[in-house]
């Protein structure tokens, strides 16, 4: 299940709508999940955080991406500044040092509140 719609890319949708798509599709078989650190600046990991930290960890597989880290947007625009139409209050800064992406996995495993991930796309 991909992770963008879940940042409100194409419309506003609340955490209980966003943990019912995840706890739906898990139940139905969907076990490969993608997100990423882009998507809501933040706010899908965090959201696929709550939904998959509850489930067997064997059961799912998740993905995520490198090369952008979180940088706080003093002006709280909730991710319009970047083209989300929601989101948390972060911009975006581009990195892709080797030093940069470990970071940047580090903190996607803790938004995700999950000891690893499965795949990464730089």
């Amino acid at each position: 299940q991909g992770g963008a719609p879940l940042g409100d890319l194409y419309q506003k949708i609340s955490d209980v709508q966003a943990l019912g798509a995840l706890a739906f599709a898990h139940k139905k078989g969907i076990n490969f999940f993608d997100t990423s650190p882009w998507y809501g600046v933040g706010l899908s990991e965090a959201r696929f955080g709550l939904a998959l930290h509850r489930l067997p960890r064997d059961s799912f597989a998740v993905q995520t991406k490198v090369g952008r880290f979180l940088v706080p947007d003093a002006q709280a625009r909730n991710g319009t500044a970047v083209g989300w139409l929601g989101g948390y209050h972060f911009g975006i800064r581009f990195d892709y040092s080797a030093e940069a992406i470990e970071r940047q996995m580090q903190d996607s495993l803790q938004r995700m509140g999950l000891g690893r991930g499965d795949s990464v796309v730089i």
